[in-house]
């Protein structure tokens, strides 16, 4: 059986400190196909510029996976995982946060 298209969806506002550490463990799932949504919560410590430089180096990456980034105002975790799930392409949705270090097998874990 093929493994099923997830999105991980993970909000920030203000926590550039845990963003390499969350993304790095994101990055490193064994399941795949797999994209990473991340939406930045009206920060002021220089996030959104941490997860575009993310988003720049999966691109660059030739086994990189797709992370979109997505901006709002501050309007909440809530409001910014709705924002996630709304433009997500994927059949299921797995959400975290950024204070998170999932296990590498995390996502493969629900599907076994």
């Amino acid at each position: 059986m093929a493994s099923p298209l997830i999105s991980i969806t993970v909000c920030v506002r203000n926590g550039a400190h845990w963003i390499d550490d969350c993304m790095t463990a994101l990055c490193a799932q064994t399941i795949r196909p797999l994209e990473i949504i991340a939406v930045d919560d009206g920060s002021t410590d220089g996030s959104d510029e941490l997860l575009q430089q993310w988003q720049i180096s999966q691109v660059e990456s030739s086994v990189g996976i797709p992370i979109q980034v997505l901006s709002q105002e501050q309007l909440g975790l809530s409001a910014g995982r709705n924002k996630a799930l709304n433009i997500s392409k994927e059949e299921w949705v797995a959400i975290t946060d950024i204070d998170c270090r999932p296990r590498p097998d995390w996502i493969a874990r629900m599907f076994t």
